[in-house]
């Protein structure tokens, strides 16, 4: 079964690297622009990762991580935070919300790709 991905920025060229660059992995990627449609999206869907930005119109990433963990069926659910703040503060904000990774844009998607396939390795590790 094909892990989910669901990926949101509200910058369209920002979604694109990060489908370019998770294309040819064999995952399921999924969009929204905003916290409001990644909700939505996420509770049809159900995804295994969701990259998140933070500065969004609407609802930001992490006021959208805090409304998706309140429901039930996504609580387990995975987050790596992409942000423009390189702050110490954002940080600890990502690391309050429950993300694994805080990467900070520009990002190498190289590193992106290498944490992403690493969550899954792992987990089909402990599910064999």
């Amino acid at each position: 079964m094909k892990s989910k991905i669901l990926i949101v920025d509200d910058q369209p060229t920002m979604r694109l690297l990060l489908k370019i660059t998770l294309s040819g992995e064999g995952y399921e990627l999924y969009e929204a622009t905003d916290g409001i449609s990644a909700l939505e999206i996420a509770q049809k869907i159900n995804p295994d990762l969701i990259i998140m930005d933070v500065m969004m119109p609407g609802m930001d990433g992490y006021t959208a991580i805090e409304r998706i963990k309140q429901i039930p069926q996504l609580r387990n659910i995975s987050f790596f935070i992409i942000t423009a703040k390189d702050t110490r503060i954002y940080k600890e904000f990502s690391q309050d919300a429950g993300a694994i990774y805080h990467f900070t844009k520009p990002f190498d998607p190289g590193d992106i790709l290498q944490k992403v396939n690493e969550i899954f390795d792992n987990n089909k590790k402990t599910t064999v």
